[in-house]
């Protein structure tokens, strides 16, 4: 009998299971389990039983009042397979992130643009940097910081890249808000 597609409920309870297999772990019952996912210990002990249906999970008591949740063979199988798509899907998504960047600076650059100031800190501010640096734009300068005055605003543009950044930053220079750019086309 084939089993349905695990869930992503079930599979945040196997995440769970699968990091009490750890040396030293303690057995981790359904209240810890329900606490650390967000959800109500009676989901919780539905999910496990019908993980255990499913042959993902199997029960050793340990004690009368006392019971180990251990991931089968399937259990591993399936949560290597969830998480090896998931690193699939998230270098994917990356990919296309980095070439809508491109794509921008690019577009940009045909406009006149030869400034480009990334405004903020953090991961999304890192692909920026990244995604620039693999383009042939010799006469373009990257900044993190409007460090001028004497700087020609209608061949600046700022890329702004947290979400907290001041919209009022701009002082006649033209902005993107990154996070609404990618938000727009992915």
């Amino acid at each position: 009998m084939k089993h349905p597609k695990v869930s992503e409920k079930e599979f945040e309870v196997i995440r769970q299971i699968a990091g009490n297999h750890q040396a030293n772990a303690t057995a981790v019952n359904q209240r810890e389990i329900a606490q650390r996912t967000g959800m109500s210990v009676g989901m919780t002990n539905l999910i496990i039983k019908r993980l255990v249906t499913k042959g993902y999970v199997k029960l050793k008591q340990l004690t009368p009042k006392k019971i180990q949740y251990l991931l089968t063979p399937k259990g591993f199988a399936e949560k290597a397979k969830k998480s090896y798509r998931f690193t699939l899907k998230t270098i994917n998504l990356l990919g296309q992130m980095k070439s809508q960047i491109r794509q921008l600076i690019e577009e940009e650059y045909q406009k006149g643009v030869r400034r480009f100031i990334i405004i903020g800190q953090g991961e999304l501010a890192g692909l920026v940097k990244v995604s620039s640096q693999g383009l042939n734009l010799s006469d373009v300068s990257y900044d993190t910081e409007i460090s001028d005055n004497k700087i020609d605003v209608s061949k600046t543009l700022i890329l702004i890249t947290d979400e907290n950044a001041d919209g009022n930053l701009t002082n006649g220079y033209r902005t993107v808000n990154i996070i609404n750019l990618l938000a727009e086309h992915l």
